[in-house]
């Protein structure tokens, strides 16, 4: 099935994180992996909610199966999920590009999907390795063959993020935001992206359920 054209689409203002879908995921996870029932009860609400974006990645556990599983076929929702995981190696070579291209092809096999609104890097530091070059035209590739609308990278502070301004110009950047972490707000680096057109994902916005937790005595 094919994923929804956002081309002349403001971008989503919401989004659904999927981790707990394929792992027993959280510091304030008491339950484990969610029932069927449960993530397609949460997967409904989230659509009829209006949330626009679904995040997940191959190293959910069995997440993207389950999405595709769950997802309508004239869903309206971005789909965004991240490169498989390289060899252990000191640099991106040939052999790393193939892994990626069989790692995101699986991906959409699992999401039912014949193309998707965003593909990140999930490790940043892929693209800073000797051959990192050969990763972000391989991301290109994709976006050429219409498979994927917009690529980027998920990161984690703001020298990983300035390291990697230096060599790839990213659409979507994945970071980790909150009331409790403001800490690329202050530095300065969310107006930074802003002025360069980057779209930005805000991850972690509950600290994994922590600051919706009740408090302890």
């Amino acid at each position: 099935m094919s994923q929804v054209d956002m081309t002349n689409s403001p971008p989503p203002r919401l989004g659904l994180g999927t981790v707990q879908f394929g792992s027993a995921y959280g510091v304030t996870n008491k339950n484990g992996k969610p029932s069927d029932t449960t993530v397609s009860r949460i997967v409904a609400d989230a659509l009829e909610g209006e949330v626009g974006l679904i995040d997940t990645a191959p190293v959910y556990g069995d997440a993207e199966s389950r999405l595709g599983a769950l997802l309508p076929d004239d869903g309206d929702c971005a789909i965004v999920t991240k490169t498989v995981s390289r060899r252990h190696s000191t640099q991106f070579g040939k052999e790393d590009s193939r892994i990626v291209r069989d790692g995101f092809t699986a991906s959409l096999d699992r999401l039912r999907r014949d193309a998707i609104y965003g593909l990140l890097v999930h490790a940043g530091s892929d693209l800073l390795e000797p051959g990192g070059e050969r990763l972000v035209d391989t991301l290109r590739e994709f976006q050429e063959a219409g498979l994927v609308q917009k690529i980027g990278v998920s990161i984690y502070d703001a020298e990983e993020l300035d390291r990697i301004l230096n060599v790839f110009k990213p659409e979507i950047v994945q970071l980790p935001l909150s009331v409790a972490d403001q800490r690329l707000q202050q530095s300065g680096h969310l107006a930074v992206l802003k002025a360069l057109g980057v779209e930005i994902h805000a991850r972690s916005v509950f600290l994994q359920g922590v600051l919706l937790a009740e408090p302890t005595m």
